[in-house]
């Protein structure tokens, strides 16, 4: 049975596809404030958790559950993984990737940290 995904993107040769890669010059432009705005997001999200502190005595995950960042890095597979980690091409073999990460991981509604959250990157 072929799936959906499949039929939509039959995988043939992928050497004919064109890629627009995250990183190249004209695919982000940083605004001019970036740096401000990201410390101010940083800053409600830390007086939130201190309320929630405050208010509970708990570890609650305490943020909202929309994207609360995006984080550019490097996605690095090891040489010497082990076979039953090896399944797809991207770790057959070692090597560095540029990677950029959506942080979205808590509820809307705070939860003991004891207890396992959804988590989603």
């Amino acid at each position: 049975m072929t799936s959906l995904i499949d039929k939509n993107f039959p995988a043939g040769d992928l050497s004919e596809r064109n890629y627009v890669r995250w990183d190249i010059e004209g695919v982000e432009r940083v605004p001019q404030n970036e740096a401000e705005d990201i410390q101010a997001v940083a800053n409600l999200i830390n007086e939130q958790q201190r309320r929630t502190w405050n208010k509970t005595r708990h570890g609650y995950g305490a943020t909202h559950a929309r994207t609360q960042g995006i984080v550019k890095g490097k996605f690095i597979v090891p040489d010497d993984l082990p076979k039953h980690l090896k399944q797809t091409e991207l770790f057959q073999i070692g090597g560095e990737y540029p990677a950029a990460c959506r942080y979205s991981s808590e509820p809307g509604d705070p939860g003991l940290d004891a207890s396992s959250q959804l988590h989603f990157i």
